[in-house]
């Protein structure tokens, strides 16, 4: 099994039609150019979008809000298992379209990223040591009140983020990627 995707799940065509829903719920992100030697690497050309800057302080945002806007989402809302985050994002977003999230984080889930999850208005559950703790409790919720759930493919996003086009895929395996030009 190759475990580098190389073949986009949503074209190209696709995101750009798609990103008139999705701008109006998303901050235009610069981009900076920059040398690698400033960063203690060879001599070579950095292309850099400042996601950090975008509402949740990741492009992770994008992801949830697709999600919101392209599923149906039941009345029970919407749950996730994140290290921090997605999590974020999935309580950003859903508050942002006023829709109930819960949100699994395992106990070493940053405080920063907790009080902004609260800050959001999910209802937030800490439990397990890991990520892999907390991944079963949220799906087994989400089989259970049949809410939406969003998780993070790692995997995939890894791939893409070495081409420059960062992605979060729901449950339901459907992407979106952000292209790394400004406004994207």
């Amino acid at each position: 099994m190759n475990p580098i995707q190389t073949q986009l799940p949503v074209s190209r065509q696709q995101i750009r039609e798609f990103f008139p829903f999705l701008a109006p719920h998303v901050r235009k992100t610069p981009i900076v150019h920059v040398n690698a030697t400033e960063f203690g690497l060879g001599d070579a050309s950095l292309t850099l979008k400042l996601e950090l800057l975008q509402h949740t302080g990741s492009f992770k945002a994008r992801g949830a809000i697709t999600n919101l806007l392209t599923k149906t989402v039941p009345r029970a809302g919407v749950v996730a298992a994140s290290g921090g985050n997605h999590g974020v994002a999935v309580a950003f977003a859903a508050r942002k379209f006023n829709v109930p999230a819960k949100i699994y984080v395992p106990t070493v889930a940053s405080v920063a990223k907790i009080d902004r999850i609260r800050g959001y208005g999910a209802e937030l559950v800490i439990g397990g040591e890991r990520y892999a703790e907390a991944y079963p409790i949220a799906t087994q919720l989400t089989a259970d009140l049949g809410l939406r759930g969003f998780r993070l493919n790692l995997a995939v996003e890894a791939a893409l983020d070495y081409e420059g086009h960062p992605c979060v895929r729901s449950a339901g395996d459907h992407a979106r990627s952000g292209d790394s030009r400004p406004g994207i």
